[in-house]
């Protein structure tokens, strides 16, 4: 995902909501990290934003206000609740 202002005077911002299919409901929570390009592949257990949310059979979970860039994104259902793939 990249944005691109539209002119470099204006601060431009924007929301990403990650839905995520397919889980087991009583399988444990769901983890989310949002990483941008520079940090990626330097520390990839460290993301820039974490959401953990309780796992429904779909989920959808918000990333509000994100400034312009390049974004990776890692998910898992944590099954043994150790907090780990």
């Amino acid at each position: 995902m990249a944005f691109t202002p539209a002119h470099a005077a204006t601060s431009i911002v924007a929301s990403l909501n990650v839905t995520v299919d397919g889980l087991k409901p009583d399988g444990g929570p769901v983890q989310l990290g949002l990483y941008d390009e520079a940090t990626f592949p330097l520390i990839p257990d460290t993301p820039l934003f974490k959401r953990v949310v309780d796992a429904e059979a779909s989920v959808v979970i918000a990333f509000p206000r994100l400034p312009p860039g390049t974004y990776a994104l890692k998910a898992f259902q944590d099954l043994n609740g150790n907090g780990k793939r």
